[in-house]
């Protein structure tokens, strides 16, 4: 199985090959057309998707959900903590402590984009989705703790495209990118570190991160030994 990654300017894209290509987060709302046209690139026209689907709901993964959404008119996979803030454009969700928060927004991670349309397809994930009947091979699977409805796509090929549970690398992914980071903000810190062993359980050898990587898992199990507090 062939994934392909897209770097943005303040997350990564990634584009999973089978029996109909799935589009995995879509960056800031600025970012639509540089997807289509790396799409493009690929031979792939928007229509072609099967799905798309978000690791969470930050405007460095979402932003782009509506327009990509509409030229696409593919479902949009979101955990089920994450449906209302996709579809009020990033308004809707928890709110960090004020330092924190002038922080994300100076990186463009919870800045407001455009709303999911209410009508507009939306596969929520509870328990988890298998991604055969939208034309995937494998399953999405709720890591809450970096967002509520954080999720992960968990590939057959033992890859893992798990968003924002780490970092690879410092600088969100500048310096040192196959070294395992925590990100300076998750909601629930210990609900995020209880994701990462769920992840580590599904055997899933490589893991493709919204900033830096890709990460090996046993890197990642050494770096949970050592972290207590994730």
């Amino acid at each position: 199985m062939l994934i392909e990654c897209l770097r943005l300017t303040a997350s990564q894209v990634y584009l999973v090959h089978g029996p109909r290509p799935v589009l995995v987060d879509v960056g800031l709302a600025r970012d639509a057309p540089t997807v289509t046209a790396w799409l493009a690139r690929k031979q792939i026209a928007p229509r072609d998707l099967g799905a798309i689907i978000l690791t969470h709901a930050h405007a460095d993964h979402a932003g782009a959900v509506s327009a990509l959404a509409h030229w696409s008119g593919a479902p949009v996979v979101v955990g089920m903590g994450d449906v209302s803030t996709v579809h009020s454009g990033g308004r809707d969700g928890s709110s960090p402590p004020t330092g924190i928060r002038r922080v994300l927004a100076s990186f463009g991670l919870i800045q407001a984009y455009p709303p999911l349309p209410r009508h507009y397809p939306v596969i929520p994930v509870e328990t988890g989705l298998e991604l055969e009947a939208l034309g995937g091979v494998g399953a999405v699977l709720p890591v809450p703790g970096h967002t509520s409805g954080s999720v992960a796509v968990v590939l057959d090929s033992g890859d893992v495209i798990a968003g924002d549970v780490l970092i690879g690398g410092y600088l969100l992914g500048v310096v040192a990118r196959s070294t395992p980071v925590s990100h300076f903000h998750h909601v629930d810190r210990s609900r995020n570190r209880a994701s990462i062993g769920a992840l580590l359980s599904t055997g899933a050898h490589t893991w493709h991160l919204g900033h830096g990587g890709p990460v090996a898992s046993e890197s990642v199990r050494a770096w949970l030994d050592r972290s207590p507090s994730g």
